[in-house]
């Protein structure tokens, strides 16, 4: 495999001109196109995206270690099909809609300030991870390790207390509703007055 090592690569239409399948060490990708490209079988370490577009590209085996995404577009991404052989992201002011982390260890990943709406996060390991400031919208969580996780500033979150583990996991006085939805429980304002 080709190993490609501290290379910036700026204003590529991958869906024109195709990605070498390769390793990518300390690589900088900026306003790139790999929307519905076929990345399988790359390998991308310590690399930086920025303002990239990865909608409905095929992940297959990439790997993903130490990767920072900054302002990308990666909507209907398949990343329970990524190699799972140092899984590591970091997704910073992204759009996620609709993409599946199912089974996925996340547990060396973080999201602040992103779209998560209708992701599939069942079966995911998300312990101690932070969730800052992200919309999860319909996204499902189901048999997801979620403890210790950090949901403060996030919201739209529907997280069944009794399908999901979440002991430990944080969250605000005004995102609760989201554990209670499932029983039906109705919360007023406590300046109620009769």
């Amino acid at each position: 495999m080709e190993y490609i090592e501290a290379a910036t690569f700026q204003n590529i239409d991958y869906t024109q001109t195709p990605l070498s399948q390769a390793a990518y060490e300390d690589c900088v990708f900026e306003h790139c196109d790999f929307s519905g490209v076929n990345l399988s079988g790359c390998r991308f370490i310590d690399a930086t995206f920025v303002q990239c577009n990865w909608s409905n590209a095929l992940l297959h085996d990439v790997a993903l270690q130490g990767v920072q995404f900054d302002q990308c577009k990666l909507l209907g991404l398949s990343f329970d099909q990524c190699s799972t052989f140092g899984f590591s992201a970091a997704f910073a002011h992204c759009q996620l809609n609709h993409s599946s982390f199912y089974q996925v260890d996340l547990r060396q990943c973080s999201f602040v300030h992103c779209q998560l709406q209708g992701a599939d996060f069942v079966e995911a390991n998300l312990q101690k991870v932070l969730l800052n400031h992200c919309d999860f919208k319909e996204a499902q969580f189901e048999q997801t390790q979620l403890q210790q996780a950090d949901l403060r500033h996030s919201f739209d979150y529907t997280i069944h207390p009794a399908q999901n583990a979440i002991k430990g996991a944080k969250f605000s006085r005004s995102g609760i509703h989201g554990l209670l939805k499932a029983y039906k429980i109705h919360l007023y304002n406590d300046d109620f007055r009769r």
